[in-house]
């Protein structure tokens, strides 16, 4: 051809042949929703059999954002106190048909298309989950699920769920009878990222959301969705590596101990069973001791027996004296995996209990400067319960005193030595507040523990009620400068209003 050979331009890529690459595919998939996975699949026949062809792009199963899932609200009154129906119920139906309705409805689509088996991360927050949906999760051989996530999900019953995992983790089960490997139960749903909209396509979308006015006057009812999201938004992320305090959205039942005892090894869940030396019989020291040993004087509460429970206090560090606690801290990669709690949010790529506890991801985006604490590699757990905690832990600044090192009667006890390590304010002639703290030799002879002063902070050690406990100056009582709305760095709120006083607080 010559000086004329023509010159052919390499072809783009198109998406079909983007797919085809079963890596690409792995990283993609999990951030298509699966309506849009199959609206894509029927788009033409090469994408239909791509994705018919390998089990990769349903192996996650997120249904929180979808509106067919939540059960329908309920419908206004009619005159009678009756419900306004449009098509009879079945007498037959009970309560756990009724709410699980929507997701057992999206199941049998799924196992048609045979997509259900595929599914092994399932992410229900939020939903109206019940314990009988829950155990033909985990129970039957349909479902292939090995990470199940039922956070702040709605209509569940935990006494039969926790019936439940006990049958699924009893000794003579049958040899891969158990496929659930990793439960999120425990904690908060995860906080959503707002994308950042601009131009003409921004404005559309929130038109579309906008909530119109039907004929009557009234809002018409929102998704459940949306109403969610407005409530997650404004919880703050917390991480079991990090000084979070109570990490849980809610104290756990009792029981739960029991269940994540029998369940160790088998099912991982996004908390820990506390390790303090106290639920330790052979650490810890009985009320009483036994007949065939000599009389002793009754043990210190720190020292005494406490049954199972759940750590619900993220320390992040730890003890103030030792940086260090009797039990050793739980460390990602050296720790046995039942010492280390799931991380939210359920992993995106990976279906294993390894990949839910890992915390590198998060550790990225954690700056160490902000904690006040030395950051230090590996990441280590510190977590107890409040038990184990009474009057050793502040809530504000996050010191804590291990058992061994705890010395009650250090600096006069509980905040003692007040009298010599208190909190003074010298008024001066134009009425501002000249602080002087009495400061102690040396950092060790300040006093160990913590006592509540202020019910808005919490239980606070010695460092923060001097920092945040004042005296006023007028009436001599003591108030916390920052849950006292109206209150000045020398008077209190009552003493620094200005209008009628009444005993009548209405």
């Amino acid at each position: 051809m010559g000086i004329f050979e023509q010159v052919h331009e390499p072809c783009k890529p198109t998406l079909t042949t983007i797919l085809s690459n079963p890596l690409l595919l792995h990283l993609i998939s999990p951030y298509i929703p699966l309506p849009s996975l199959i609206a894509l699949s029927a788009t033409c026949h090469d994408l239909h059999g791509l994705f018919d062809a390998s089990p990769v792009p349903y192996r996650r199963l997120e249904l929180s954002p979808l509106r067919h899932a939540y059960p329908p609200p309920p419908r206004p009154l009619a005159i009678g106190g009756t419900e306004q129906r449009t098509q009879q119920m079945d007498d037959s139906l009970t309560a756990s048909d009724f709410y699980s309705a929507p997701l057992r409805g999206i199941f049998a689509q799924l196992s048609r298309r045979h997509m259900l088996n595929h599914i092994s991360t399932m992410v229900l927050d939020g939903l109206a989950v019940t314990a009988e949906l829950v155990r033909e999760i985990i129970c039957e051989d349909r479902f292939n699920v090995r990470v199940l996530s039922i956070r702040e999900v709605k209509h569940l019953n935990e006494l039969a769920l926790r019936q439940t995992l006990l049958y699924a983790a009893r000794p003579g089960r049958a040899d891969g009878a158990l496929k659930l490997r990793a439960l999120y139960v425990f904690g908060g749903r995860d906080p959503l990222e707002e994308a950042e909209d601009s131009g003409r396509g921004a404005r559309t979308r929130r038109a579309r959301t906008r909530s119109p006015l039907p004929a009557t006057g009234r809002p018409a009812p929102r998704s459940p969705h949306l109403e969610g999201q407005e409530k997650v938004k404004e919880k703050p992320m917390k991480s079991w590596y990090h000084p979070s305090g109570r990490i849980l959205p809610r104290r756990p039942d009792v029981d739960w101990a029991t269940v994540l005892h029998a369940c160790e090894g088998l099912i991982y869940f996004d908390a820990v069973l506390c390790r303090g030396p106290r639920h330790n019989p052979c650490h810890s020291l009985l009320s009483s001791p036994p007949s065939y040993l000599p009389a002793a004087p009754t043990p210190p509460a720190t020292l005494t027996y406490l049954p199972p429970a759940i750590a619900t206090i993220a320390l992040g560090h730890g003890c103030t004296s030792c940086t260090s606690c009797p039990e050793s801290p739980a460390i990602y990669g050296s720790s046995p995996s039942p010492q280390l709690p799931l991380l939210a949010p359920p992993p995106l790529h990976a279906s294993t209990v390894r990949a839910a506890q890992c915390p590198l991801g998060m550790l990225e985006r954690w700056n160490a400067t902000e904690t006040g604490y030395e950051s230090a590699w590996p990441p280590r757990v510190y977590a107890r319960c409040e038990a184990c905690l009474k009057q050793r832990w502040c809530e504000r600044c996050g010191k804590w005193w291990c058992e061994e090192c705890y010395d009650p009667g250090r600096g006069g006890g509980v905040h003692g030595g007040g009298e010599e390590a208190e909190h003074v304010g010298v008024h001066d002639q134009g009425g501002q507040v000249e602080e002087n703290e009495v400061t102690m030799d040396e950092e060790h002879t300040q006093p160990m523990g913590s006592k509540r002063e202020c019910f808005g902070c919490g239980q606070t050690c010695h460092s923060c009620t001097k920092q945040f406990i004042r005296p006023c100056r007028t009436c001599r009582n003591e108030y916390c400068v920052l849950d006292n709305d109206g209150s000045s760095a020398t008077d209190c709120d009552w003493c620094r209003y200005s209008g009628r006083r009444t005993l009548d607080p209405y």
